[in-house]
């Protein structure tokens, strides 16, 4: 999948609206449609919305499945 599918894919699985997740970000009403509609949104923001829908943004290795690093949401990062 490519980086400006992965916010609209969180966004339709956490069933919550695009304004619903801005908010929840601190950002404006907008922001996570906007973010949506990008070519390439950056894996910060991607990591972002992914944290307030219950995802996470992964790197997994193809051959054993196993989680090799999670992404830290810039917004955690700095608590």
């Amino acid at each position: 999948m490519q980086v400006n599918k992965l916010i609209a894919t969180v966004v339709e699985r956490s069933g919550k609206s695009y304004n619903r997740l801005s908010a929840d970000l601190g950002k404006s009403r907008e922001y996570v449609r906007q973010a949506a509609s990008k070519a390439a949104p950056s894996i910060a923001t991607v990591a972002d919305v992914a944290d307030v829908t219950g995802c996470d943004v992964c790197i997994i290795d193809r051959k054993t499945g196993a989680i090799v690093a999670t992404v830290t949401p810039p917004r955690k990062a700095n608590n």
